[in-house]
């Protein structure tokens, strides 16, 4: 799948369908479904909040080893405006302005795994610039010790949204 700088990597299931909940990062520009035989498909869709967010990629080749870390207007790890994998929220908390969300995407079990997470903040509902710290985390394991983690961010990362941006 690719969308303006987007790419990630899934399958589809037995009877060749497929859905997913995609972040849109720009407007009028398709979502390609690129196959594995070389084949592609296009569609686009009418953007009407867009303007409204602000988005943060990270994509990665490989196992499930990174991870976006949104710490919303003062929050520290583990409190309610931690965003991540393990508290993602759902989309609704960004359409009703109490604060950002977070989606993961791909797939690590089909071949040649592309996976990428994406964060959304409201920013013209959520008061303070430099309201939200982000934080990309490579988690540390056996197979990913001692070896080169390559990621790659889309080129909507951060205007207001945030003030730094650390790996760690």
């Amino acid at each position: 799948m690719i969308h303006s700088g987007l790419e990630f990597a899934d399958a589809t299931n037995s009877d060749g369908g497929y859905s997913v909940e995609i972040p849109a990062l720009h407007e009028n520009t398709p979502y390609i479904v690129l196959f594995s035989d070389g084949r592609s498909v296009a569609a686009t869709t009418l953007m009407l909040t867009l303007d409204g967010y602000e988005r943060a990629v990270i994509m990665w080749n490989g196992a499930p080893n990174l991870h976006v870390h949104a710490r919303e207007i003062g929050a520290e790890f583990g409190d309610l405006g931690h965003v991540w994998a393990d508290a993602a929220r759902d989309p609704g908390v960004g359409v009703w302005a109490e604060g950002g969300f977070l989606i993961q995407l791909g797939n690590p079990d089909v071949f040649q795994p592309r996976l990428a997470e994406v964060y959304s903040f409201p920013f013209d509902r959520v008061p303070g610039e430099g309201a939200v710290q982000l934080i990309v985390e490579v988690a540390v394991t056996d197979q990913s010790c001692g070896t080169e983690i390559t990621a790659n961010q889309c080129n909507c990362l951060v205007k207001e949204l945030c003030h730094q941006l650390m790996f760690r």
